[in-house]
This record gives C-alpha cells, structure tokens and sequence, in this order.
C-alpha cells in the first residue's frame, strides 16, 4: 500500500471527514467534450412523450410502414422531412405538438407531392407525399445509418458555440433560387439556448421553425454532424476485428466496401395482398403473402418473396420470377440465382426460407421493388 506522500491521488479528508475543496474539484473535473456530442439528460422527452416514442426513433432516410389506423395497406415509405408544416400548424396536439414528418411512398396513395400551399419541403412524385404525426407510424422497416441518427427535440452539445442547442428541424433547404437541394445534404436546424447563431428559424422569408429567439437559430449539414454518426453492425463486427489486429481508424467507405462480404439474409413477413388475373376473359383472384429480405444491418435488400395462397396462382403469368419444381434442373439453377441475388448461397437462402416455415418453395415468386 502507497502512503498519501506516494500517492497524491489517493482519497484524503480533513478533521471533519471532509474532502479538501482543491481535491474536490479534481475528482469532480468532466472528461473531455468533444466537438459534438449528444448530452443524454436532454435526449429524455417529456414523459407523456417517451411512452409513445418506440425504441429507435425515426430518423430521417429511415424507410418506415404506416399503421393501418392511417390506411389499410400497411403503405411504406422513406422519411425526407421532420418538422414544423406551415400548412397544418392549427393542427397541435398535446402529445406531438406541431411536429409532423413528411413521408415518399413508394406507391401513389398520397395527397402531395412533398409540396403544401406552395411551400416546398421535400421532393416526391405526384400523390406519394403524405404528412403524418408520429402515433401514424407503426414501425421503422430499416434505419438509415448514412446520416447522424437524431430527431425533433434531441439536444446535442456544440463546442463551437460553447451552449447546447435543440434539433428542430431535419429536411433540405431550398435554394436561395428556388431550386432543388443537393441530394446528398439532410440540413439540420437548431435552435441554440444562448444567443450565438445568425437567425430565428427563418430564413429569405421562410419560417422553418417557430417561437426561436433572435439570433438562437442555426441551420447545419449532416457533414457538420458527423461526429455524431453511429456504426452500423456489419461495421461494429469489422471495427471489433481491425481493431484487435492493432488497426486503430478504418475510413467508412473501406468499412461499407468490406461490409459487402458478410453473407446473412433474415427473412421476414411483411403482408397479404390479392391479385386478379384474366383466364378466358374470367377474373380470377390470387392471394400471395408477401416477404422482405433483410441482410445483416437490416437493410431490404434484393426481390420481394411472394407465397401463393391458393391454387389459382398457376394463372398468374406477370407476378415475377415464379420457381417450378417440375425441371429440378431449371429449379435448382433458379433458386442459386436468387440466392446470389442476395448476397448468399443455395443453402444459406433455404435455410432462411425454412426458419418463415417455406418449406415447399415450389410456386415461389421473386418480384421486384
């Protein structure tokens, strides 16, 4: 054991069991802060908020599936905008306040095309914009890892600006022009709590959010952000075997290259969906259900699986690529295809047919997104 003399460290007290007030702040002395951080006190939502927030909050690039209380298809889309709507801001409700997040579905159920009353917040083809509250979405289907995982009100700690400010808004600016946005840039705007930034959420006249005060606004890219970027698994797994060889930085464009290698599928049940067929001038309904493939991140990759469900299936001569068993020649080479069409081998895409209960693959339909 080290004497106090041996060891200035070492814990000591006064008469009174009291630790000495230069010691104190010694011990008490924060670790480094970084260039951004997010500050885990302030990512806490109002309690009525947090039992209503799933686990992974959505993001922005984060394809996600509406709730059937919203439409009857299970519709999905991608996240291109979270944020105040100029439009619907007479819509506020006690639990997600005026925050909404404009969605492109990949089908056209929608009511815009990212565009209300002539205000510009996200770019989609006609009818494939739609703008929803936070209970409309049921669940996220993949997490966009490309950009920092943040949303409306995480606070995140600056050290440039030596305060802490509040994301409120995630989208893409327009031009000063008028045109459309890079598409490679999310811009981010904060609202500071010290009076450090150049504005108050507007800017040339548009309001991107509101009750700012003077000079507490920011807008920032994602490149800004990307202290804050958070690895994805296959990139964890490949960071946790470098690192053992000794291999301190591994860029992310050798990571995202390397990460290719990894060959896991997951299978997953997504939905049933009705068909109809001409035979003879005869419609004839077909029911499939329909399967995503997932790869180790959790991204959707590759053709959609459809299962029949009926017989009538036989009829259906425009749903994809359908797998017969009568050639087991043709069969076979037809399923390896697949397979590499994923990323894997015959046997790892069987294996994870069988783990859904796909047993008889014959009649399966791979059809594309």
């Amino acid at each position: 054991n080290l004497s106090n003399e041996q060891n200035p460290d070492k814990d000591s007290k006064d008469d009174n069991g009291n630790v000495p007030a230069l010691k104190k702040q010694k011990m008490e002395q924060p670790c480094a802060i970084p260039y951004l951080s997010v500050v885990p006190e302030c990512r806490k939502r109002v309690q009525r908020m947090t039992t209503l927030m799933q686990t992974e909050d959505v993001s922005i690039g984060d394809l996600v599936q509406l709730s059937t209380s919203f439409h009857p298809d299970r519709l999905r889309g991608v996240v291109r905008f979270i944020g105040e709507v100029h439009a619907l801001r007479y819509t506020y409700d006690r639990i997600f306040g005026h925050h909404y997040f404009g969605i492109e579905l990949f089908v056209a159920e929608g009511d815009n095309d990212g565009t209300i009353e002539k205000e510009y917040y996200f770019h989609a083809e006609p009818k494939h914009g739609v703008f929803v509250k936070r209970d409309k979405i049921e669940k996220t289907i993949t997490l966009n890892w490309s950009v920092p995982r943040l949303t409306i009100d995480d606070v995140i700690h600056m050290q440039q600006f030596g305060c802490n400010g509040k994301i409120r808004y995630i989208g893409k600016l327009s031009g000063d022009d008028g045109s459309r946005p890079d598409p490679e840039c999310i811009d981010y705007g904060i609202e500071l709590n010290q009076p450090c930034g150049d504005n108050n959420g507007c800017i040339n006249d548009v309001i991107y959010f509101s009750a700012c005060r003077s000079k507490c606004g920011i807008f920032l890219n994602n490149r800004y952000l990307s202290d804050l970027l958070v690895l994805r698994k296959s990139h964890l797994l490949l960071c946790g075997f470098l690192r053992h060889a000794c291999v301190d930085f591994i860029p992310n464009d050798i990571l995202c290259a390397m990460s290719q290698c990894f060959s896991f599928i997951r299978i997953a049940y997504y939905k049933r969906i009705i068909a109809t067929v001409k035979v003879r001038e005869t419609d004839k309904k077909v029911g499939y259900e329909v399967y995503d493939v997932f790869n180790m991140d959790n991204q959707i990759i590759g053709p959609m699986i459809y299962k029949p469900v009926c017989s009538n299936h036989i009829y259906d001569t425009t749903s994809g690529i359908r797998l017969n068993s009568d050639d087991i020649f043709e069969y076979t080479q037809l399923l390896e295809e697949m397979a590499a069409a994923y990323g894997v081998d015959g046997g790892a895409f069987s294996t994870a047919l069988k783990k859904n209960s796909l047993y008889d693959v014959s009649g399966l339909r791979f059809v594309p997104r």
